[in-house]
């Protein structure tokens, strides 16, 4: 199952995805759910940092996430996001601004999603 850690101020969502798991329909669902109070309250989707620390094998699966936000950032931290990801997922949403980090640098991705 996919972590959900979401803060208001500021407002922005971290997410741990189950690495064994791709990114679905339902799973879009859940997270909607999770951030209706803040959409409600800011009117729009939260900044998100998505954090994978080991390998993943459904890359493609988070277009699901990126194409149902509206505006604001997207980072990702992991050591083995494939080569050309980041224009995948740009292309998936041109609303959003896309950064990738290593895992040694997720401060530094956190620090970003947060201003």
């Amino acid at each position: 199952m996919h972590k959900y850690k979401i803060s208001v101020s500021p407002y922005f969502c971290e997410i741990a995805p189950d690495q064994r798991l791709a990114y679905t329909a339902e799973d879009l669902n859940i997270f909607k759910n999770k951030i209706k109070y803040g959409v409600a309250v800011f009117g729009c989707t939260p900044n998100i940092l998505v954090i994978l620390e080991g390998q993943y094998s459904h890359w493609d699966s988070l277009s699901t996430l990126v194409k149902a936000l509206d505006t604001g950032k997207f980072a990702i931290s992991s050591n083995n996001a494939p080569t050309e990801f980041s224009v995948f997922l740009k292309n998936s949403n041109p609303m959003i601004e896309v950064r990738f980090y290593n895992t040694s640098q997720i401060a530094q991705g956190r620090a970003w999603v947060r201003c």
